[in-house]
């Protein structure tokens, strides 16, 4: 399968949903998969009409990581030199995880299945992850006797804590769906059947607020966790400050007085 065809990005709505479409192989990324989407996040950085992200994967499998056995025309992750892998996580696999953390939009991580690797990360990197009951997460880089090399040291235990985060990490275990919602790893464990139906009910719920509040929102949460309490007061009031001259305050205020849903445009 072309690279080209293994990431599809479908939108409806603001809601734009990308797909790993490699159920073959379990949604394992080749290096070219790592570019195509890096370009696809790319897009979704520059459109307008983009409200929310859903990330997720065909088949039975949300992503087992990097594929070390398709070389699609390249050399194939497990036989490349060190420096090879530098030059293809520099320019493909590094601009994945940080322009998915890097959208201003909410983003959903949609965990149809096994989550392995930088699978794992693909997940960790999206503000808000839905499982299914079938989902399973597991580092598994030290498996291969490899490094947890997209993001795993950094955004695990920013979000179930340094403990628990580096017990998991450093044995490699799996992670059944029932653990990941106990400890914090997801918010929602939800059936297989309906996965899809309830990620895009919640999805349009977080398209319908306002996208520059969101926006300060999210940047601020993110900031949050290497400011200082004073950096943060003072980037928060600066924040609102933008947030009281947007047209969607006005109209928020004005749906308030007239006891009416808002209809947020993003002005």
């Amino acid at each position: 399968m072309a690279g080209r065809d293994t990431i599809i990005v479908s939108e409806e709505q603001g809601i734009a949903t990308v797909t790993l479409n490699a159920p073959d192989r379990l949604n394992a990324l080749t290096p070219a998969d790592f570019g195509a989407l890096r370009d696809s996040i790319a897009k979704l950085h520059e459109s307008k009409a983009t409200r929310v992200v859903v990330l997720t994967g065909a088949g039975r499998a949300f992503c087992a990581g990097g594929d070390f056995r398709s070389s699609q025309g390249v050399v194939p992750l497990a036989d490349m030199s060190g420096y090879e892998f530098i030059r293809t996580y520099e320019a493909a696999i590094k601009p994945v995880i940080a322009g998915l953390m890097g959208l201003s939009v909410p983003t959903i991580a949609m965990i149809n299945g096994p989550a392995y690797g930088s699978g794992f990360d693909l997940a960790l990197a999206c503000d808000i992850r839905l499982a299914s009951t079938t989902a399973v997460f597991s580092v598994a880089w030290l498996t291969r006797a490899l490094v947890p090399a997209t993001g795993t040291t950094w955004l695990l235990p920013r979000i179930i804590g340094f403990g628990r985060a580096t017990e998991i990490t450093l044995s490699g275990r799996e992670v059944n769906a029932d653990e990941a919602q106990r400890i914090g790893l997801v918010s929602r464990v939800i059936e297989s059947d309906v996965l899809g139906q309830e990620t895009q009910r919640y999805a349009h719920t977080l398209a319908s607020g306002a996208p520059i509040a969101l926006a300060l929102t999210k940047k601020s949460l993110y900031a949050g966790t290497t400011l200082s309490l004073d950096a943060a007061l003072e980037s928060l009031a600066a924040y609102q400050v933008i947030a009281f001259a947007s047209a969607d305050f006005r109209e928020g205020t004005a749906a308030f007085r007239e006891r009416r849903e808002p209809h947020f445009t993003g002005g």
